[in-house]
């Protein structure tokens, strides 16, 4: 189970290499202080490696079985995401935009109590528990986590996900050592997460791209195709549409249709889409640098604002 959790994480998105850093440093740190024999920790790691094997065939047969490909998977996971950083870096306006996106990841980092939580692991759930595999373990997924989610480039605020498992690890060794008093404060905490979750997951907040998709649903004829601008996928799919330009987020626009040749010719041509969103000023802005955007008033009439 643990390789194929491991290529699970590592295909969600590229760099969520949890498990494999979680179980590496778990079975070498227990191997070394003789909690693990030889023999046993290659039995685990082959066994791992068996699982991860499977586990990559079975969401490889299921990606060829929906049209892409072994070779389309990897390159958008990783050689894109090479390109994509060299693409922010080279763009002062993604940059101002990647940096602004930093300050709301620290801040909401600040406000969630984890700061808190996590110095509360290291002052007393460290200490009290010893150098064990699982703190030591715990601790590197720690600075995985935050390693990764600072190289990000693009700092979204949800990079934080990522840094769940580690944060949850964290909390339970402290709360195994901690007093009862500490203990109960940490029981509450965990229970409002669990139930703001299960709020969420039931009674799901719906996004602004998603209420648009769902009025276009309403109003498309039948062949109707529609286009967002960008970052806004939702829009498309809740619209029960196609859109016949491929890049509905801003990076793979930015990174493989820099200059928008691509859409210009889309939406100059005979495969024009019927609607087209154009949601805020930065796409506005985007659009208009490379042209599309005249195209746009040129062809299109504007319906809602």
């Amino acid at each position: 189970m643990a390789g194929a959790a491991a290529v699970a994480a590592l295909l969600v998105k590229q760099n969520i290499a949890d498990v494999l850093i979680f179980a590496t440093v778990f079975w070498v740190f227990a191997w070394r202080t003789g909690k693990l024999t030889f023999p046993r920790l290659a039995q685990r790691v082959g066994l791992a490696a068996v699982g991860a094997v499977l586990g990559y065939g079975l969401v490889m047969a299921w990606s060829v079985a929906h049209g892409t490909s072994p070779a389309d998977v990897y390159d958008a996971t990783y050689p894109f995401r090479v390109k994509a950083s060299r693409a922010i870096a080279d763009n002062q306006i993604l940059v101002d935009q990647s940096s602004s996106r930093l300050k709301v990841i620290w801040w909401s980092f600040a406000a969630s109590g984890v700061p808190f939580l996590l110095a509360l692991f290291a002052f007393r759930g460290v200490r009290k528990t010893g150098a064990t595999a699982f703190v030591w373990a715990t601790i590197a997924l720690i600075g995985w986590s935050t390693f990764s989610t600072l190289a990000g480039g693009s700092y979204w605020r949800h990079y934080l996900v990522e840094s769940i498992p580690a944060v949850a690890f964290a909390v339970g060794l402290t709360a195994l050592v901690t007093p009862t008093v500490t203990r109960n404060v940490l029981a509450v905490v965990v229970a409002s997460s669990i139930g703001i979750g299960l709020g969420y997951a039931f009674f799901p907040v719906s996004t602004p791209g998603t209420t648009i998709g769902q009025a276009l649903k309403k109003a498309k004829q039948p062949g109707d195709t529609v286009t967002q601008f960008f970052g806004d996928a939702e829009t498309v799919r809740s619209s029960g549409m196609q859109s016949p330009y491929r890049f509905l987020w801003s990076l793979p626009a930015d990174t493989l249709d820099p200059r928008l040749d691509e859409l210009n010719a889309i939406l100059d041509g005979p495969d024009a889409p019927t609607w087209v969103v154009v949601r805020d000023d930065i796409a506005r802005n985007r659009l208009t640098a490379d042209g599309a955007y005249q195209l746009i008033e040129e062809h299109y009439r504007r319906h809602g604002s």
